[in-house]
Parts: structure tokens; C-alpha cells; sequence
């Protein structure tokens, strides 16, 4: 876990960088709380996936997070295109019990 480290730091600050730009173009568009609320979103998701010992870990932040930011949202749609690649796809088999492949 502790390998991540380096990685969970240079997304953030690449992340916080890019947020920081983006802000002046999206707040105009979406209204300051909608954009406050995607990024915590999105950077609570990132958090998460670098730091959570199984999937199943990062499953149990990530449903009732993404329930909360999907109801206060007025814009659901725009909110997925935004966590689309919070985690990106691999190659991983996820346990789970009774199935066997």
C-alpha cells in the first residue's frame, strides 16, 4: 500500500492544479456549490481507490457517497462524465464468495 504513496500525491497536486484552472470556466456554468461538491467528490473517490485495502472497501465509501452527490445534483449526468475515471479499469478478479470461475 505504502508504494501508492508517491502516485496518491502527484495525482492530487496535478489534481488541485487543474481544479484551481478549471474553476473560473466551470463555476459560471454549474453554480458554486454544484462545483464544490464535484470536486469533494471526486477527490474523496481518489482518496479512496489509493488508500482502500479491497474493492469491496472502496464499494462501501463509494455507494452512499455517490447516492448523497447524485441527489443534491442538478445535473446527474455531468457528475458521472466528472467520476467516469476516478478508478481506472484493470485487469483484477474481485472475490466473491460462492463463485468460482
Amino acid at each position: 500500500m505504502f508504494v501508492h504513496w508517491k502516485s496518491l500525491l502527484i495525482t492530487m497536486a496535478i489534481a488541485l492544479a487543474v481544479f484551481a484552472m478549471a474553476r473560473p470556466f466551470c463555476v459560471p456554468m454549474m453554480g458554486e456549490a454544484a462545483f464544490k461538491r464535484r470536486r469533494s467528490v471526486w477527490f474523496v473517490l481518489t482518496v479512496t481507490s489509493f488508500l482502500s485495502p479491497s474493492y469491496w472497501g472502496y464499494v462501501a465509501v463509494a455507494l452512499p457517497l455517490l447516492f448523497w452527490a447524485s441527489s443534491k445534483d442538478e445535473n446527474p449526468p455531468a457528475l458521472f462524465v466528472l467520476l467516469l475515471y476516478v478508478v481506472t479499469p484493470g485487469g483484477l478478479d474481485i472475490p466473491i464468495a460462492g463463485v468460482t470461475t
